[in-house]
């Protein structure tokens, strides 16, 4: 008796087991080709339940209990992906994952540390994956491909994407975003711009970007304010292989490129090398560009050990395209192509440009233990080269060629000004870096701590190439100016990722930031109202102490919010403070920015430009699901003497700019995404930016009213409160429609820019007498992509042909402006080009 109710009790617990059990089945792609992944392993996390998938991909796990899971799809050469489910009792759940590859597993760290997850990090971000940059990449520079993102707008000096190209988020330009590969700051020390073509072709070998937009969103690097974008290189295949392409396109275009993979050796070693052209003769009169570019990549893996270095840059040369149209030309086909050079002649065929810019990295991996992950990247940075501008508006005081120098250098004081002439303006700059950073995973999520050590030089020069009139017996290698510069730069961080539950997270950030600009052994000039000869000299050191705080909820399995709070701080740029190249003396020259003393130096202890300091709150939720993604972000940053563009420009077409009392943005940005509606293979992406940017408190004084065109005899004081911000649009907007099927893709992107100012006057023709029109237009803009991959043909691997047409409808519009000078965009034009594998 007691053998059957021991019988049947064993039988009701294994019915009532059962009727608790579920089903998971589904299927593992590859993310870039979506094709099916063979021998995955397909596991329940904390269960000894698993599954393989079989040659279609599918996977099958039976007996799963009921309840909140999570599964994990996992294979050699790809990044894990993780899903939450809610199984209920006999209940059956599909499942599809899509995994990245990647056979990198120090860039493990990397995204871990750098780059936000969906669901995971109260941040607010954009993604472009390494299908989407193959896709759709093919001569433009990194902010042009951007520009489909939210809250992202670009434009290009040349018109056409190749040369010099500029990134704005949320109006904020680039200055104001930290720029990162790997994980390594790109803006440069002195000025905080980033310079795009010292790095051609690199998305040729990118794997991901993602751009995280608000302040403090960068650990290292200047203070994000608008944003960061972190380019993170994918380089290595399991396989070897050799990649060709070739290109031809509009403006006599071109791109070659061969890229060369050893795969994995002996399962410990891998090498990548590429080499590249891209030519193009540019939209805009002479503004042609020749990029040659390479990329050599080496890793090894031990046990508990990652080794990876990088080689990358090319030196290139181009033609200067510098200066913007008169607006009234940007309708105007036969004059929107003129180049413009600062005495509005046209530019020279001499103004030219030489310069290159190799990146020498090493990052390493080191596992101390299953929980503690020390990393370390290394790198330096070299940049030498010229550029030959048109200098025939200056004269001699300009060039210290005036009885002064002439008396002290040796020869002849010139009886009149050079005239035509070409001035050579001269950098070498080095810069080194160590970036330590030590990852501990507890029982409640993830601390990081880091550090940020670099150094910062540059020797600048001039001087004149040719001239119509120079004094007998100058020396050929008289630099009329000549300085060096400097910045140290250290910074100390940690980041807490805490999870109180798996579906509540708080972010926590502090960083201590400690930058010191330096200016020293400039050559002496004469200085005509003491009659003595000086130079300037200066230390001036920041010190900042930013934060953030962020909490990340999940409502539902689908639906997530956050919010977060930030303080950042920034300090100016060292142009900002003073710019010894900019001729200070020259009588119209930019003066240090610095109090003045009684005796008429200055007291380089007292800047008047100051750090710009921002409140930046921003909250939102999202859906997210496998085929829908909806997003709604909110955003308010109030700011402290925010650095604004103040409509001129100096010799060198860069944007002057002062501080402003108060200001305040305040914007919503609107994320949708949806695949496989109704037709497999369709997608549809898009994204809306609505803004308010305006002044609260600021005032400029002026000699001359911009409104009435009155004359004052001493400065006076004009109001700007209530302006709008130059430069910063109030309505954005982009949307992707694309079908895949095979190896066909047909792709449409849209985009829309609403109208901004180019000075904070905000002059338009019905508000001041001269008629001065001072903004720039709304414009749309559509592109074609069109492309078909044959996985093999003619004995040739994933043979790919490409097709882009930009600007379909052929806009005549302006990508941005400052001040009088407008950028024209290019008309219609394309680009084919034919890539395969050996």
């Amino acid at each position: 008796m007691k053998k059957i109710l021991i019988q049947i009790l064993l039988l009701q617990l294994f019915i009532s087991f059962a009727f608790t059990q579920g089903k998971i089945k589904g299927y593992v792609f590859d993310s870039e080709t979506r094709k099916p992944l063979p021998n995955a392993n397909v596991y329940v996390e904390n269960l000894a339940l698993g599954s393989a998938t079989d040659q279609k991909g599918y996977f099958e796990i039976n007996n799963v209990p009921a309840g909140r899971i999570n599964v994990v799809a996992s294979f050699i050469g790809y990044a894990k992906q993780k899903k939450i489910v809610e199984l209920a009792p006999q209940a059956e759940i599909n499942l599809v994952f899509y995994l990245e590859p990647t056979v990198l597993p120090s860039q493990t760290v990397v995204v871990t540390a750098l780059i936000a997850s969906e669901k995971e990090s109260p941040v607010v971000f954009s993604n472009l994956e390494k299908q989407q940059i193959k896709d759709f990449y093919t001569t433009q520079d990194v902010p042009i491909l951007l520009s489909e993102l939210p809250s992202v707008l670009s434009y290009s000096w040349s018109g056409n994407g190749i040369g010099y190209n500029y990134l704005n988020l949320r109006g904020f330009d680039q200055r104001r975003i930290s720029v990162l590969v790997n994980g390594i700051p790109q803006n440069d020390p002195e000025d905080h711009g980033v310079y795009w073509l010292d790095m051609p072709d690199l998305l040729a070998s990118a794997g991901k970007i993602q751009i995280q937009r608000g302040a403090g969103s960068a650990f290292y690097g200047p203070p994000a304010i608008g944003g960061s974008v972190n380019i993170i290189t994918s380089n290595f295949s399991i396989e070897p292989k050799i990649s060709l392409f070739t290109g031809y396109g509009s403006y006599n275009t071109k791109k070659h490129s061969i890229a060369i993979n050893s795969g994995l050796i002996e399962n410990r070693y891998s090498l990548y090398a590429r080499l590249s052209y891209i030519a193009t003769d540019g939209y805009r009169e002479k503004s042609w560009a020749k990029f040659p570019s390479y990329f050599l990549s080496a890793i090894r893996y031990d046990d508990n050990m990652t080794t990876q270095i990088h080689l990358y840059g090319g030196p290139f040369e181009d033609h200067l395209v510098y200066r913007g149209i008169p607006k009234s030309w940007v309708k105007d086909k036969s004059k929107r192509r003129a180049n413009l050079n600062y005495m509005d002649v046209t530019t020279r065929d001499d103004e030219i440009e030489n310069f290159s810019q190799p990146h020498y990295e090493l990052l390493h991996e080191l596992k101390l233990s299953d929980n503690l992950i020390l990393n370390n990247t290394l790198f330096y940075i070299r940049g030498v080269g010229f550029w030959d501008m048109d200098a025939s508006w200056a004269d001699t005081v300009y060039f210290r060629l005036s009885s002064p120098y002439a008396l002290k250098y040796g020869f002849t004081t010139p009886s009149r000004n050079p005239g035509e002439a070409i001035a050579r303006y001269f950098i070498d700059l080095n810069q080194y870096g160590w970036l330590p950073r030590l990852m501990l995973k507890h029982g409640k999520g993830e601390l990081t701590l880091g550090a940020e050590l670099r150094k910062h030089t540059g020797f600048h020069w001039g001087k004149i190439v040719w001239a119509q009139n120079l004094p007998e017996g100058l020396p050929s290698d008289y630099r009329f100016y000549e300085y060096k510069g400097a910045k140290d730069i250290f910074s100390f961080y940690l980041y807490e990722l805490f999870k109180f539950r798996p579906d509540l997270r708080l972010m926590l950030g502090l960083q201590f930031v400690y930058n010191r600009y330096k200016v020293y052994n400039e050559k002496e000039f004469y200085d005509y109202n003491s009659g003595k000869w000086i130079s300037n000299e200066f230390s001036v050191p920041f010190r900042f102490l930013n934060s953030k705080i962020g909490i990340s909820y999940d409502l539902t399995q689908n639906i997530n919010v956050y919010g977060s709070f930030s303080i950042t701080s920034r300090e100016p740029s060292r142009r900002d403070l003073y710019d010894a190249s900019d001729g200070y003396w020259y009588p119209w020259g930019k003066k240090p920015n610095f109090e003045v003393k009684p005796d008429g130096s200055f007291d380089f202890t007292k800047p008047l430009v100051k750090p710009e300091r921002l409140f930046d709150i921003e909250f939102g939720g999202g859906y997210f699901s496998d085929s829908y993604k909806f997003i709604a972000n909110f955003y308010y940053m109030d700011f402290r003497d925010e650095l604004v563009k103040s409509g001129q420009l100096n010799i060198f077409g860069d944007p002057i700019v002062g501080n402003a009392e108060r200001t305040r943005h305040i914007g919503v940005e609107l994320v949708a995404e949806i695949k496989d509606l109704l037709i497999e293979g369709f997608e549809i992406g898009g994204n809306a930016t609505i803004s308010r940017n305006k002044i609260v408190k600021h005032g400029v004084y002026v000699w001359k009213n911009p409104y009435t065109g009155e004359r004052y005899s001493t400065p006076q004081r004009i109001a700007l409160d209530g302006k709008r911000i130059a430069g910063f649009p109030d309505y954005m907007g982009s949307l992707r429609i694309s079908y895949r099927k095979g190896g066909l893709l047909i792709s449409i992107l849209g985009k829309y820019v609403g109208d901004f100012y180019t000075d904070n006057f905000n002059l338009v023709p019905s508000n001041n007498v001269g008629g001065i029109d001072r903004k720039v237009d709304s414009y749309k803009v559509f592109d074609l992509t069109v492309g078909y991959r044959f996985d093999k043909i003619l004995g040739l691997n994933n043979f790919e042909l490409k097709i882009q047409i930009n600007n379909l409808f052929n806009a005549l519009y302006a990508g941005s402006g400052v001040g009088d000078e407008f950028y024209p965009g290019a008309e219609r034009n394309y680009f084919v080009g034919v890539g395969f594998e050996l």
